[in-house]
């Protein structure tokens, strides 16, 4: 059933995008983790582990039931990346360069929008991820700049629904 999928298991999937993409390297990340920002267990020397992406799942809404077939459930899930950089020396404010490197967080997403490679065993599932929206100045971009480290963060939201047919 669709509910054993799980939050973990589409992080693991971005984490893995990420490094099929090349992403890791590109973007010289240290750290992609399953979680938020406020979740790291070393936000204190968070400069220590940048550039990083940070990925966090919640369901939306309870599993489904599809009524015309009663073997088709429906699982959705609100999913945001969190990319946070620091800010070249010779930068006075965040460099344009932070806008690429977030739409890059948005490729992961975008360049794998049916999910391939996401499948359990005894289900016939179909998922679906896209891009709700891209933030290059959210809330964790004024909690790093608060922290005092010459920090940054991007962010992209997305969905994932998940479909699965019982056999």
């Amino acid at each position: 059933m669709a509910t054993s999928f799980g939050r973990k298991r589409i992080a693991e999937w971005i984490g893995t995008r990420i490094r099929q993409l090349d992403i890791d390297d590109e973007l010289s990340l240290k750290t992609v983790q399953f979680g938020s920002l406020e979740e790291f267990p070393a936000v204190k020397t968070l400069s220590d582990h940048v550039p990083a992406v940070f990925v966090r799942i919640e369901r939306m809404s309870p599993t489904r039931l599809e009524t015309a077939n009663g073997k088709t459930y429906f699982d959705e899930y609100q999913g945001r990346a969190v990319l946070v950089t620091a800010i070249p020396d010779s930068a006075t404010s965040d460099p344009e360069a932070k806008r690429d490197d977030v739409e890059r967080i948005a490729d992961v997403v975008r360049e794998n929008f049916d999910g391939t490679g996401l499948s359990l065993g005894s289900t016939q599932q179909q998922v679906f991820a896209f891009v709700t929206g891209i933030e290059y100045y959210p809330p964790e971009d004024g909690a790093v700049k608060a922290s005092g480290a010459r920090l940054m963060a991007g962010a992209v939201t997305f969905t994932v629904r998940v479909q699965s047919t019982l056999l």
